[in-house]
């Protein structure tokens, strides 16, 4: 029998094409150490009044479009749930209109999929405890 982790990676709703895209590398990565993975939101994309037609407002549904919103059925499913930092946690790069990650972040978050999906697959398989990775 095979057993695989189950991953659900998570990010920020709205407007943040950045946040969306590190979550789809760090899933890229679980998915890449071949984990069962799950894409979610956090809140329904919904532009601000008046940014409705901006083509940031375009990409990001494009890029989002299908992304359903995390419940607790996806939470209840999941090993291991993510939630990638984006590293901008006093907004001055979105501020800057850098939306898009460099490709040593991007690997990064692909990296931090890969050591969650393996780190899931040893609890799964009792190889750890939560104790030994607490």
């Amino acid at each position: 029998m095979y057993v695989r982790a189950k991953i659900v990676v998570i990010y920020s709703g709205g407007a943040d094409l950045r946040a969306c895209r590190l979550a789809l590398a760090v899933a890229e990565g679980a998915w890449d150490a071949g984990a069962e993975v799950r894409v979610r939101c956090l809140r329904s994309l919904a532009p601000l009044e008046g940014a409705r037609f901006t083509p940031q407002w375009a990409e990001v549904l494009g890029e989002t479009e299908g992304v359903p919103e995390v419940t607790i059925e996806d939470l209840t499913w999941a090993d291991v749930a993510i939630a990638p930092d984006v590293g901008d946690p006093d907004g001055s790069l979105a501020r800057e209109g850098v939306k898009v990650p460099s490709a040593a972040e991007l690997e990064g978050a692909r990296k931090q999929g890969r050591r969650a999906a393996q780190g899931a697959l040893a609890l799964r398989v009792g190889r750890v405890s939560l104790s030994d990775v607490a």
